[in-house]
């Protein structure tokens, strides 16, 4: 915490720690929260159709379809 002539100060090792561990949890939370954001369940469209009589197995539309079985099968599929 030495003042050189500019009047700045120098910054100690264990400063540059807490500021470094500070930055990586700030990190982890905003990659936390974008996560979360992410797999928010999105709700299904007023007024939209099944176009395959509810077999999603196959369907072209199925990887942008927001009914729930799309999206139940989706996540079976994917893991």
């Amino acid at each position: 915490m030495a003042d050189d002539t500019t009047g700045k100060r120098e910054m100690t090792r264990r400063e540059f720690l807490r500021s470094c561990v500070r930055g990586a949890v700030a990190g982890g939370m905003i990659a936390a929260a974008a996560i979360c954001w992410r797999r928010r369940p999105q709700e299904s469209l007023p007024g939209h159709k099944c176009l395959n009589n509810g077999i999603c197995r196959g369907c072209p539309s199925l990887a942008g379809c927001p009914l729930p079985a799309a999206m139940s099968m989706r996540k079976k599929t994917n893991g």
